[in-house]
Parts: structure tokens; C-alpha cells; sequence
């Protein structure tokens, strides 16, 4: 069964799952345009999701996962250095 967890702190947001696990060497990989290790796969989904999030301030990344997870994102807001 594939499961999908919601979780936010005051730092962000955070999508986390129980799907394959993702190697160290594509943490920043899977935002490229094209990069898929998923048969059949595009490699478009996060690469859009990132670059729309960018245009609201927004960055996503992989971050450590989260209890009972093996996939967590989190998205935060991009701080400007005037608001830090």
C-alpha cells in the first residue's frame, strides 16, 4: 500500500512517503527536466513542482525522512537576506 504523510512545522512543509528510497547521488538529480529512474517516466513532475514553487518564493528538496517514511520533501519559504 502506498502511503502519503502531510506534516508542517513553523520551518515548512514536509510530503513524505513510503515509496523507494532515494540515492544520495540523485537528491539533486530529480529536479533536472528529463531525470527519471521510473520506467516509462519523464522526469517532469518535480522539476515543474520546484520551478513553480520558485516563482512563489518557495524552495523544495529532499530532506532526512520523517518516522515511518522513506521519501521526505520539504518545501520552505526562500528568506531574502533583508527579512533574516
Amino acid at each position: 500500500d502506498r502511503i502519503i504523510r502531510l506534516h508542517a512545522d513553523d520551518s515548512g512543509f514536509y510530503i513524505s512517503n513510503n515509496g523507494p528510497e532515494i540515492l544520495q547521488q540523485d537528491k539533486e538529480k530529480i529536479f533536472e527536466l528529463g531525470f527519471t529512474r521510473k520506467m516509462n517516466g519523464r522526469g517532469m513532475g518535480l522539476h515543474i513542482s520546484r520551478e513553480v514553487l520558485k516563482a512563489e518564493n518557495f524552495n523544495i528538496y529532499v530532506d532526512s525522512p520523517r518516522e515511518n517514511s522513506t521519501v521526505t520533501f520539504k518545501i520552505e519559504e526562500i528568506k531574502s537576506k533583508e527579512n533574516e
